[in-house]
């Protein structure tokens, strides 16, 4: 009766040990992919899906401007290169805050890189939007409108231009240097050291736009690194110092 009863036991246990699944049929295989035997589903690993999609590059806005009437916004934007930062080409788009159109201006220059829209200033009126516009490979840029009826050049101009702003009475400021070997701040690249080494530090000046020329508002001994019309807009209030642009500004005064 004993050696029945074990036989017995013995079958029974054998019968539950081939309903479940051994552990070899959980384990996952060398492919890199975990079966599940017992339920026939099969995953892919996380890594494998994610190095499947497509990367994307980043689009940055590097200026957005809302107009005064609060009718349209203006930026310069365009798609950061694969491990770089600034992109390379960037466009000036216009879009109406109400509505989904938008226009692209097309600038002289095409859409090539280093011919970058910048300093993005809109007057009072809300009807014309200012930029200046880098020369590809150079240090000099130029002056334009756009308004509905097109494009339209200001100025051009043998140096940088930067920062313009509006007066209340429509006049045009901008921050210039006339004859600049170099981009304006110290993280940009240093001009080369050549030529007269006692020659005078290049100047950064206020100027205002007057029939497409300058003229000079700050005096010629100081480089001026901000500035904002007066509340009257009788003249203008900003921080500058004596010297070179790039090593002075730690003694800047208002």
């Amino acid at each position: 009766m004993k050696n029945h009863n074990e036989q017995r036991q013995l079958g029974h246990q054998q019968d539950l040990r081939s309903r479940v699944p051994s552990v070899s049929a959980v384990q996952p295989p060398r492919s890199g992919r975990v079966v599940l035997a017992a339920m026939g589903l099969a995953f892919v690993p996380l890594h494998a899906a994610v190095a499947s999609a497509p990367e994307q590059p980043v689009h940055q806005y590097l200026e957005v401007r809302l107009s005064p009437d609060a009718q349209f916004v203006a930026a310069i934007e365009g798609d950061s290169p694969k491990g770089g930062y600034y992109p390379e080409v960037r466009d000036l788009v216009i879009r109406r805050v109400s509505g989904n159109s938008e226009m692209r201006v097309s600038l002289p220059c095409g859409r090539a890189p280093q011919c970058w829209p910048g300093s993005l200033a809109w007057r009072p009126d809300g009807k014309l939007l200012a930029f200046t516009l880098r020369t590809p490979g150079s240090h000099t840029y130029t002056l334009y409108s756009v308004a509905p009826d097109g494009l339209t050049k200001l100025l051009q101009f043998s140096g940088t231009l930067t920062d313009l702003k509006y007066g209340r009475d429509g006049t045009l400021a901008v921050l210039a240097i006339d004859g600049a070997r170099k981009e304006v701040g110290a993280t940009e690249a240093g001009a080369p050291v050549a030529g007269d080494l006692d020659a005078p530090s290049t100047e950064q000046r206020i100027a205002t736009v007057d029939g497409g020329g300058l003229r000079w508002a700050s005096p010629p001994d100081l480089f001026v690194y901000e500035y904002d019309w007066r509340p009257d807009g009788t003249g203008f209030i900003g921080t500058a110092a004596p010297g070179d642009g790039d090593d002075s500004w730690w003694i800047a005064k208002l």
